[in-house]
């Protein structure tokens, strides 16, 4: 993701290279020309607005992930593998909430497996290829997932077996999966949270693993981070949490460096640059 902006007298930041698929609290972006704002000084507030810092590393996304290395002790495992439960993937259905390049790429695997995969964006309509510089495997016309705007929400929960949610926080997204949310999910559905914090109720989640109504979580992300050690998660068996690493593999410094020279081609040409952030949708 990239943002470009303009400062006063002297040499101009044209754009800054954001690691992250959408501003955090504490990140920084470089904001449009204000006559009453230095643009170099912008900071995400702890709600995700854009706000005026002073500080000079402003001008240096902070996209360091907070989390500390997972640890996960699994010397009290007694059980062999043969005595867990498994369950079938072909045929189950999986809801993706928030239907990018992540989302579209998750649809792919799911596919690979034999699901059916319900996609939710804000429109319900497929991207342009064009409109992003994108990494994935398939293009969109290749897609076979069905599509379904935000306000089809419910529909999409009570037929998703998997819900995997991976939208950006922000003010349309922020407690969008709350308690009744979660009671419109078939019994023992499974829920995969990799987008952020205080978009998923984790209190109203826990309550409905520990009551058997959600068979299992996979947490990625959560509203304190690092975890406490005295979150109720660590003990839970039927969760697997990981710290905020969900979005790292192999090849994603070598992705990132192709967009930054991707972009850095497209401003020596005059052309307009790729994964720009929408000020207007907040990410």
């Amino acid at each position: 993701m990239a943002a470009r902006g303009r400062s006063g007298p002297g040499p101009a930041m044209r754009a800054a290279r954001h690691l992250g698929c959408g501003p955090r609290p504490g990140d920084v972006v470089v904001g449009q020309r204000d006559p009453d704002r230095d643009p170099r000084r912008h900071r995400a507030d702890p709600d995700g607005r854009v706000r005026d810092d002073g500080d000079p590393r402003a001008l240096a996304p902070d996209a360091a992930h907070r989390a500390p290395p997972r640890r996960q002790d699994l010397a009290d495992e007694r059980r062999a593998a043969r005595d867990a439960d498994a369950e079938e993937l072909r045929g189950a259905t999986v809801g993706i909430v928030g239907y990018g390049r992540i989302g579209r790429e998750i649809s792919r695997l799911a596919e690979v497996f034999g699901m059916n995969v319900l996609g939710v964006s804000r429109s319900g309509r497929p991207p342009v290829d064009a409109e992003k510089f994108d990494t994935g495997r398939r293009s969109v016309a290749e897609d076979r997932a069905e599509l379904f705007a935000m306000d089809r929400l419910d529909e999409v929960l009570r037929r998703s077996d998997f819900l995997v949610v991976v939208v950006p926080l922000t003010e349309l997204t922020r407690g969008m999966i709350g308690a009744q949310q979660l009671d419109l999910l078939p019994p023992g559905a499974h829920v995969i949270n990799i987008a952020r914090g205080g978009i998923v109720d984790e209190s109203a989640l826990l309550e409905r693993v520990r009551d058997g109504r959600i068979a299992g979580v996979a947490l990625d992300v959560f509203d304190d981070e690092p975890l406490p050690p005295t979150s109720a998660w660590w003990s839970e068996p039927n969760a697997l949490v990981t710290p905020h690493v969900a979005g790292l593999a192999p090849q994603y410094h070598a992705q990132t460096l192709d967009l930054v020279v991707e972009n850095l081609t497209r401003l020596a040409e005059n052309r307009p640059i790729v994964n720009e952030v929408d000020r207007a949708a907040g990410y």
